[in-house]
Order: structure tokens, then sequence, then C-alpha cells
């Protein structure tokens, strides 16, 4: 033991400095701090859910109107490939029938 300072005095100064640099380095704070800081998260957690809840509404609706949108134009392609084939059967007009300009039109 030194003169006039004691170990006990010493293990309180150690004690303190660490809480002190604890404190001043945010690894300890007070409990109701700590509180807020939960509850900021859990909030902020709980918008990020609700967030990606409504954007995941909105790609099934998408993807809803998009196999809509494929299924009308695969029924449109056959209508226009059946409309194809009855404009491909008529027959060509004759030379001299008044018409026969259109048809010439549609083979050159």
């Amino acid at each position: 033991m030194i003169e006039g300072f004691s170990v006990l005095q010493g293990g309180a100064a150690a004690l303190l400095a660490i809480a002190v640099f604890l404190i001043l380095t945010g690894r300890l704070v007070w409990h109701n701090q700590l509180k807020q800081v939960r509850q900021d998260c859990e909030k902020r957690v709980e918008q990020a859910n609700d967030e990606t809840a409504r954007w995941r509404s909105a790609f099934e609706y998408s993807e809803q109107a998009r196999r809509i949108d494929a299924e009308h134009a695969g029924k449109l392609l056959e209508f226009g490939y059946a409309t194809n084939r009855v404009i491909s059967a008529l027959p060509v007009a004759p030379k001299g029938e008044p018409d026969a300009s259109a048809s010439a039109a549609m083979e050159g």
C-alpha cells in the first residue's frame, strides 16, 4: 500500500473511469433511453412491414393484369390468324371485274 492511497480508492476510481468511458462511447445508456430506441426501432419495422405488404399487393395486382393482357393478346393473335386465312381463301377477281384493280393491288 502506498502512503495516503488505498487499493479501495483506486478500485473505485477505476470503476468510475470505466463507467464514464462507457457512457461517453455510447455503450452504457439509461433504461428509458434504451426503451425509446427500441420503440423507435419497432415502429420503423412496422412501417417497413406495411410498405412491404403494400408493394406485394401492387405486384400481385400488376401480375394479374399482365396475365390478362397476355391472354387477350393471344386471343387477338388467333383472331388475326383466322382472319388472314379467310382473306387468303377468298377468290381473286377476274381482270374485267370492277373490283379487279383492288385484287391486282393485293396480288402485287
